[in-house]
């Protein structure tokens, strides 16, 4: 336990110390304009990032194994900017050439990014580059999410059409196929109050450009399943969701066509990130204290713990 002492200006700004900012994600380190410049990430990660300011660029290094599968994938919905529109671009070992790219098949927003599935030629450090859709354009912030997958893959087993489904193995990693336009595969995982799910949906799984309308799925809230859909701007495409678990307990993921017609293969990622350490919340020791009429500070002292929540 340590004392600090936080001073209200009369103005109204509140000035934290530096523990107070213990939950936030992983940070960005900049400059990374380029792959010699790269944040490095161990995958699975899971960090933030802004696109400020304009014509600003993010590349993230990693290292991965021939034939691992990546799955990454932008949420912008929260930018404080007017746009939430991102690009995602997967570099090759050269830190130039872009394996795949991807610029609105993310779902939150809708034009965020999502890559899923993209194969990893040969052992190396590869690198993810985040970027706004024009050079005028900011992302304040974004949160970037990024798995490989490899080795085993779980394999589609049927009936698997009652919610919410056949368990998703320790891999997190599975691919089958829809039978028909009405089929539809579920996959349970356990999550624990505060865990982060990132799940993302392949489409194009042997890369041939034979693709199809499908649509991820994620649930139950009261009996009903959140499902997204959202049009890409390129081939291949995917699905991507995230969800912050409220309360303990088995959810489902639904794996469906979106005209009811379309069917096809696919591959299911679903990681689960950590729910932060719990925080306590620190009262001031002498209170109330008058906030001056004029220009002045009044100060009041705190007795903080390792993980704070002030406010």
């Amino acid at each position: 336990m340590r004392s600090q002492i936080v001073s209200a200006m009369a103005a109204g700004v509140f000035a934290l110390p530096a523990a107070a900012l213990a939950h936030r994600l992983p940070q960005e380190i900049e400059p990374n304009a380029t792959a010699g410049e790269a944040t490095p990430l161990v995958a699975p990660a899971r960090i933030q990032g802004n696109i400020l300011p304009n014509g600003d660029v993010d590349v993230y290094s990693f290292t991965a194994s021939a034939g691992d599968r990546v799955f990454a994938a932008t949420m912008t919905s929260w930018s404080a900017s007017a746009s939430t529109d991102s690009v995602l671009d997967l570099l090759d070992t050269d830190g130039t050439t872009v394996l795949e790219t991807d610029n609105d098949d993310g779902t939150l927003g809708a034009t965020s990014s999502s890559i899923a599935g993209a194969v990893i030629p040969a052992d190396g450090t590869y690198y993810l580059r985040v970027r706004h859709s024009v050079a005028t354009g900011q992302l304040r912030p974004y949160e970037l999410y990024v798995v490989l997958r490899g080795g085993l893959q779980q394999v589609e087993v049927e009936p698997n059409d009652v919610f919410p489904g056949t368990p998703l193995s320790g891999t997190g990693w599975a691919g089958g196929a829809l039978a028909n336009g009405l089929d539809v595969d579920n996959y349970a995982i356990d999550l624990q109050a505060g865990e982060t799910v990132f799940v993302s949906l392949d489409l194009d799984p042997e890369r041939d450009t034979v693709e199809w309308n499908g649509r991820v799925g994620l649930g139950t809230f009261g009996g009903l399943v959140l499902v997204v859909n959202d049009a890409g701007a390129e081939t291949p495409d995917s699905e991507a969701l995230f969800m912050t678990a409220r309360n303990a307990g088995t959810y489902g993921i639904q794996v469906l066509s979106a005209t009811g017609v379309e069917s096809g293969t696919y591959q299911l990622s679903a990681q689960i990130f950590p729910a932060p350490p719990p925080c306590l919340v620190a009262n001031s020791l002498n209170v109330p204290v008058a906030i001056p009429a004029g220009p002045g500070v009044a100060t009041s002292t705190l007795d903080l713990f390792e993980c704070i929540r002030t406010g």
